[in-house]
């Protein structure tokens, strides 16, 4: 889970410290909170995901590529059955930072609430707000949605590195751990939240920097792909 992370139902001021990114329960927090998922297939365990559509979640593919079933769940929706999984074909699990991306087709329309996908990438200097079901600071993973704000240091492996500057880089603040892989990544663009990248992975102790997909590398081929499964999304 995002290491001193925050339950994302609280109000997100992305101009804060890290340690003060939450301060009541406006819309905002539920805004982002509602289209984030917990992603689950067998001999994989929990990972995140995000619904960018109806019946469309997004994710990363190391979650889904074992070939077995997927479902996808929230502490509010009960775990549904994927229907189809589509990982993008330039990945292949002996090289997971390239193209970790899959699109999750539900059978049903379950999200009022969905996520906007970004075709602009975020910048050094940007501060990201990301969300995840992965492990706590207790070592626990109980389904509970934690988030924190993370600054774009640069790229590294061809993916965004995010480091908690609050700490001066020391490696002992936030960061993603292990289940927070697919989660969104959220960069503020005229007070409207966009996702601009999906979690890749991070450093062993999830205390340094956390590694992130940049979507408008692969902006064209989740649209693409979406229009093939029948889903509509907003850019």
């Amino acid at each position: 889970m995002l290491r001193h992370g925050l339950i994302v139902a609280f109000f997100i001021s992305v101009t804060a410290p890290a340690s003060a990114i939450v301060g009541g329960e406006t819309i905002d927090g539920w805004r982002l909170g509602r289209p984030t998922v917990a992603v689950w297939q067998a001999g994989r365990g929990v990972c995140t995901g995000v619904a960018i559509g109806a019946d469309l979640v997004l994710t990363a593919a190391h979650c889904v590529s074992s070939g077995q079933a997927v479902r996808v769940g929230t502490p509010r929706l009960p775990w549904t059955t994927v229907h189809e999984t589509v990982t993008h074909p330039d990945f292949v699990p002996e090289k997971p930072r390239v193209a970790d991306l899959a699109l999750l087709k539900l059978s049903q329309a379950l999200f009022k609430d969905t996520a906007r996908v970004a075709s602009r990438p975020a910048s050094v200097g940007n501060r990201l707000i990301v969300l995840g079901y992965g492990i706590a600071d207790d070592g626990k993973r109980d389904m509970r949605l934690l988030m924190t704000a993370l600054t774009v240091n640069g790229l590294a492996f061809g993916l965004l590195q995010l480091v908690d500057r609050s700490t001066a880089n020391s490696g002992s603040g936030s960061a993603g751990c292990g289940g927070d892989s697919g989660g969104p990544v959220f960069l503020m663009r005229s007070g409207a939240p966009q996702v601009v990248g999906i979690i890749n992975s991070g450093t062993i102790g999830c205390r340094g920097a956390t590694y992130v997909t940049p979507l408008s590398r692969y902006h064209l081929w989740i649209m693409e792909t979406a229009d093939k499964l029948g889903s509509a999304i907003g850019e």
